[in-house]
């Protein structure tokens, strides 16, 4: 879709929400150009701008989007509220300040529809919450830097500067392989831990934030990517990565992949807390390269099939909400 539609909906996100520059990522793959994107803290009047539209959706959420979602509740608004993450995600300090403010704006009676981008948690916010829940499939298409050279392994948390993902596990396993390997965030704590084992000479990273297009292109350099996580809602890197011709490896916390069994055995590790056990996959990931980038291209047919009859039902039932009585 290449027109954004008429249909009372906005959808509010910010570019500083719990740290992650994935939000960003999924809100514009799947919005822009559909429905209109606001930005908190950044659109000047952002109240006023949401006058005209019936239904408001809040692409993540944190306790600093609670005084608007209390005062567009005020004003009538219908509000969505999609969340990027798993249950799990009070194990981190930012993550669970923003799934408790969730849960009080729930308890308020301030949200209409529940979207989350993780199987299952639908069901279970359903049940939690009370709420009609909607499972929405994120996607990523960006494949500009398939074609440049790639030589070694990737450890990302994307373009952020923070790890709630399983660092040490991945650290260790890539270090084993004696390939060069970059990180990022590669922060004082993790260069210390590098240094100390005698491997800085392996290592190279980046601290801080990065931009989206330089961090694609500095992932896209990569042979394989070790992105091996407890925690996740449906993690976008692993397909940013594959479009681009790079291996990637994960948890067994997601959906991808799952209708080749053959693609899910070589790309999913099973004991995310086993050094071995990633390093084995990352052994059998660039020796199986060649199959599983076509394995991939072929299952990315059938899942871009998916997610675009996926998000056309979302739209419905955002529309639907529109047009509802409260």
């Amino acid at each position: 879709m290449s027109n954004i539609i008429e249909n009372n909906i906005a959808v509010v996100t910010s570019r500083s929400l719990a740290k992650s520059g994935g939000i960003q990522t999924v809100t514009r793959t799947l919005f822009e150009g559909v429905l209109p994107i606001f930005f908190l803290g950044e659109d000047e009047d952002l109240e006023k701008k949401l006058e005209s539209y019936s239904t408001v959706v809040f692409s993540g959420f944190d306790e600093t989007f609670v005084e608007l979602n209390r005062t567009l509740r005020k004003h009538g608004k219908k509000i969505a509220m999609f969340w990027h993450f798993g249950a799990a995600s009070e194990v981190d300090v930012d993550l669970g300040r923003a799934w408790r403010a969730v849960v009080q704006m729930n308890k308020e009676g301030n949200f209409d529809l529940f979207i989350t981008c993780k199987y299952g948690l639908e069901f279970t916010a359903s049940k939690l919450f009370k709420l009609p829940s909607f499972l929405i499939l994120n996607n990523a298409m960006e494949d500009n830097y398939k074609n440049i050279n790639k030589e070694g392994i990737g450890i990302y948390s994307g373009s952020s500067d923070y790890w709630v993902k399983n660092l040490r596990p991945n650290l260790y396993a890539a270090l084993m392989t004696e390939m060069h390997v970059d990180i990022a965030p590669y922060d004082d704590t993790i260069r210390g831990v590098v240094k100390d084992l005698g491997m800085d000479t392996f290592v190279t990273g980046v601290n801080g934030r990065v931009n989206h297009d330089d961090f694609l292109k500095r992932m896209a350099s990569r042979e394989l990517v070790s992105y091996v996580t407890f925690a996740e809602g449906a993690p976008i890197m692993p397909l940013e990565a594959l479009n681009n011709g790079v291996v990637c490896l994960t948890g067994d916390n997601h959906h991808y992949f799952r209708e080749d069994q053959r693609l899910h055995d070589l790309l999913v590790v099973t004991r995310p807390d086993d050094p071995k056990a990633i390093y084995d996959a990352i052994l059998r990931g660039i020796a199986n390269k060649k199959e599983i980038i076509q394995r991939y291209s072929e299952w990315k047919k059938g899942y871009d099939k998916l997610q675009k009859e996926n998000f056309e039902q979302l739209l419905k039932s955002l529309t639907a909400l529109s047009n509802s009585e409260r």
